[in-house]
């Protein structure tokens, strides 16, 4: 079975939103994966960004965690579209605490959701996070990390996608390929994000070593 994935920090209602919201759209829709991990998309009371992206792609599933719920801005959080049935989904918060530029300190979160995969007994559990600082480490960020200072990320972060075994029957997922996406400018001529995003190619391969498949 194969299976495409893609991430990508939306970068929420920061400054210049209003100018690279139309060019989010667009790029989700080139990239066509099946399951999608977007960070910092806003919540406005009950309106949510991830089900407004969700109604214009044609995802029919789509799940959503806050990340910030303080002052200074609107709250936002991490979201999944996802052309597959979410049957379950999680909040799970960091313990430790982000102090922000503007506005409260706050935890980072992860959302855990489990996908049905159109294959028998095939689930994915997938997992979004936003970590910061010691949370997450040194992550592919052209800001941070003086190896990635050069064409063609220069001070572009860059997300990333993580695989490891399915469930129930522990199976690996491998990555036939990547590409990355964002580069370009939107309509209105201003870059959709900071951050570029990652689609990934999945192929549900063989068993793990020494695990039969019966044995579940």
């Amino acid at each position: 079975m194969e299976l495409t994935v893609a991430t990508w920090n939306i970068r929420g209602q920061s400054p210049g939103h209003e100018q690279r919201r139309p060019g989010i759209g667009p790029v989700l829709e080139a990239v066509g994966a099946d399951l999608v991990g977007l960070v910092e998309v806003w919540r406005d009371g009950a309106r949510l960004q991830i089900e407004e992206l969700a109604t214009e792609l044609g995802y029919p599933h789509s799940a959503y965690a806050d990340v910030y719920a303080g002052t200074g801005e609107l709250p936002w959080g991490v979201g999944i579209l996802s052309r597959f049935p979410i049957e379950a989904q999680q909040r799970l918060e960091f313990p430790n605490p982000v102090t922000p530029i503007v506005g409260d300190e706050y935890n980072g979160a992860a959302l855990v959701a489990t996908v049905r995969l159109p294959a028998d007994r095939a689930i994915a559990p997938i997992v979004i996070e936003f970590a910061h600082g010691s949370q997450g480490g040194w992550t592919s960020d052209g800001l941070a990390n003086p190896n990635l200072r050069r064409r063609p990320f220069g001070r572009h972060r860059i997300d990333y996608v993580l695989t490891g075994a399915g469930e129930p029957i522990p199976r690996l997922w491998r990555a036939n390929g990547a590409t990355v996406f964002g580069k370009d400018n939107g309509p209105n001529g201003a870059p959709p994000s900071d951050h570029y995003g990652v689609r990934g190619e999945l192929e549900l391969a063989e068993l793990i070593p020494g695990v039969r498949e019966n044995s579940v």
